[in-house]
């Protein structure tokens, strides 16, 4: 009722499996969901339609009373863009539609390490909202931008020939990247390197092992400071 007295074209459904019928009859901008429903929750819902290569891309926002710290972790993995808790207010919900319906083309990020499996655990845990790229090194990561600048680079701090620091420093030296962000990954930290990686020009930090909301949030508002 709200979201139709502002305009927006709405269709319903009332489980699971008809909200993917009906993605695959029409074409949708955006999708409402519930986490707790009878047939099927709203986490397989999501799970389901990410599988199916014409519906996968839909942009979603968990309507839901529920605050279980796994259902939102497994939201945020499978690319939820927004919670809004029931009952919600009409304004909240109506601006995080607007936000939602903003949201830009995938972007890109660079991520830096020297840890294979570092590197396989960023891809997989930021793979679905973001373009991630990967660089084994400093060298490797600078030859990257050089060929096409992400829209950020999340950057390990230690790393054998070139550590992060100096890595930041050649960045920020390349053409047209001097205002690139680049948000560091590091086990250190203590005030001291917290203090020394904003100096240096870091946008911000995460600290290994991360956790994954925390870290999606971070990045999602330095990508909006961005543009």
């Amino acid at each position: 009722m709200v979201l139709s007295e502002m305009h927006y074209d709405v269709t319903t459904a009332t489980s699971g499996e008809k909200a993917i019928e009906c993605l695959q009859q029409e074409s949708y901008d955006l999708m409402l969901l519930d986490i707790v429903m009878d047939d099927m929750s709203g986490i397989k819902t999501l799970a389901e339609i990410r599988e199916i290569p014409e519906i996968s891309n839909i942009r979603t926002i968990f309507l839901t009373s529920s605050s279980h710290r796994a259902d939102m972790t497994e939201a945020i993995r499978l690319g939820a863009l927004d919670f809004i808790r029931k009952p919600a207010y009409p304004e909240n919900l109506l601006s995080a539609v607007q936000q939602a319906l903003l949201v830009r083309e995938k972007d890109t990020i660079l991520a830096v390490d020297d840890d294979e499996m570092s590197l396989e655990a960023v891809q997989e845990l930021f793979g679905i909202r973001y373009d991630v790229r990967c660089a084994a090194s400093g060298a490797e990561a600078l030859r990257e931008i050089g060929k096409e600048p992400p829209d950020l680079v999340l950057l390990d701090l230690h790393m054998p020939e070139m550590d992060g620091i100096e890595v930041l420093h050649r960045i920020h030296d390349m053409e047209a990247c001097e205002n690139l962000p680049v948000v560091f990954l590091t086990a250190d930290t203590d005030s001291d390197t917290e203090a020394k990686l904003f100096k240096e020009g870091a946008m911000d930090y995460i600290a290994k092992p991360f956790v994954m909301q925390v870290a999606m949030q971070r990045i999602r508002r330095i990508l909006d400071l961005k543009h």
